[in-house]
C-alpha cells in the first residue's frame, strides 16, 4: 500500500487525526505525491457525489493533508478557503489541527501565508464564526506581521470578545488576557471605523468595551468621539448597539456638555433608540442649567435657545409616537417658552 492510498482511507473515514499523524509522517517525496493526489481526488467526489453535504466527513482531513503536503503559500490559501470547505463542525479543533501543521513551516513562509489568507477573509452578515479567522488571527500574533486592513479581520476579531473563553471570565483574568493580546493595541483604534461593526457589537462586546474604559485600558474620551462620532456620521443607519455603549459609559455632565452639537445634529435622522439617548443627553444639559451656562456654547456662537430650537426641529418631523410624546413633554415642561 503506497503512503496516499493509507492517507486516502484515513480521509475516506472522515478520521482528521489519523490523517495528521499519518502526515506528519511523510518525506518530501510523500508529501509531493500526496499533494498531486488531493485536486484529483477532490475533482472525482464532485464528480459523483451530488454536493458537499454528500462528503462532508471529509472535509477536516483533506485540510489537514492539504496544509502539510501543499508547497506553497498560495496553494495552501486556496485549498483551505476551498468553497467546498466551508462547512465545519468544530472551528476551533479545525484550527488547531491546521495550525499545529502550519507551525513547521518557516516563520516567513508562515507570515506570507497569513498576509494571503486575509485577504480572503469574508464576515457574514450573522454572529458566525469566520471561515479560518482563527487560523490567520494566529498566524499574524506568532509571526508579528501588521494585522491586514481588511475589515472582515477586525469583526473576526470583535467577535472573538464574545466567545467563552472570554465572555464568561472577564472576573478572572480574562480581560487582562484581551488587553495583553498583541492585537488589542493594533485592532481598537479600527473597531469604530469598521463597516462590519453591526455584525460584531453586541451584549457581550459592549461589557468589555465599557470595562476597559473603565480600566483604563482604553481612553475614555477617544471612545466617547469615536461612539458619538460614528452615531453622527451613519444617520439612519446608525447602530443601536452603539447608543447601548453609550449609555453603558454613562457619561458626565462635562463630557454630554463637550459633545451636545453632535446629540443635537443626530435627533433628525438616526434611529429611535439612538434619538432616545441623544434627546435624553441634551435634556440633562438643560435639567441641570448646563445650556445656559456661559462656556463652549458661546465659544462657538451658538445660544441655548439657537439649539433648542435644532433639536425641536430635528425632532418635530419624526413619526415615532413615543419621540413624539417626548417631545411635547420637553415643550410643556417650559423650554419653548
Amino acid at each position: 500500500m503506497t503512503p496516499w492510498q493509507e492517507i486516502l482511507g484515513r480521509i475516506e473515514a472522515g478520521d482528521a487525526a489519523g490523517t495528521l499523524r499519518l502526515v506528519t509522517a511523510l518525506d518530501a517525496i510523500g508529501r509531493r505525491a500526496v499533494a498531486a493526489e488531493l485536486p484529483r481526488h477532490l475533482a472525482e467526489l464532485k464528480r459523483v457525489r451530488d454536493g458537499w453535504w454528500e462528503w462532508h466527513n471529509q472535509i477536516p482531513a483533506l485540510r489537514v493533508a492539504g496544509a502539510e503536503c501543499l508547497p506553497g503559500t498560495a496553494a495552501v490559501a486556496n485549498w483551505l478557503f476551498r468553497r467546498d470547505f466551508g462547512w465545519r463542525a468544530d472551528h476551533v479543533a479545525d484550527a488547531g489541527r491546521v495550525l499545529g501543521l502550519l507551525r513547521r513551516r518557516p516563520e516567513p513562509w508562515r507570515a506570507d501565508l497569513a498576509r494571503r489568507m486575509a485577504e480572503r477573509l469574508r464576515a457574514p452578515q450573522v454572529r458566525a464564526e469566520i471561515p479560518n479567522w482563527r487560523i490567520v488571527a494566529s498566524l499574524v500574533r506568532e509571526t508579528g506581521i501588521e494585522p491586514p486592513p481588511n475589515d472582515a479581520f477586525v469583526v473576526g476579531w470583535m467577535r472573538s470578545l464574545g466567545v467563552a473563553a472570554y465572555g464568561r471570565d472577564l472576573e478572572r483574568g480574562g480581560l487582562e488576557r484581551i488587553i495583553d493580546d498583541p492585537l488589542f493595541a493594533r485592532l481598537m483604534p479600527s473597531v469604530f471605523e469598521s463597516d462590519g461593526l453591526g455584525s460584531a457589537l453586541f451584549g457581550t462586546q459592549i461589557d468589555v468595551i465599557a470595562r476597559m474604559v473603565d480600566a483604563g485600558a482604553l481612553d475614555r474620551a477617544e471612545v466617547l468621539d469615536r461612539v458619538v462620532g460614528r452615531l453622527l456620521r451613519d444617520g439612519p443607519s446608525a447602530l443601536p448597539a452603539l447608543a447601548e455603549l453609550h449609555d453603558r459609559l454613562d457619561p458626565t455632565l462635562d463630557e454630554v456638555e463637550e459633545r451636545v452639537t453632535d446629540y443635537v445634529r443626530m435627533l433628525s435622522s438616526v434611529p429611535l433608540a439612538v434619538a432616545e439617548t441623544a434627546l435624553a443627553s441634551v435634556r440633562r444639559l438643560e435639567a441641570e442649567g448646563r445650556l445656559e451656562a456661559e462656556g463652549r456654547l458661546e465659544a462657538e456662537g451658538r445660544l441655548a435657545a439657537d439649539m433648542f430650537a435644532e433639536a425641536v426641529e430635528g425632532l418635530a418631523f419624526r413619526s415615532e409616537q413615543k419621540i413624539v410624546l417626548m417631545l411635547i413633554e420637553w415643550i410643556g415642561a417650559g423650554r419653548a417658552a
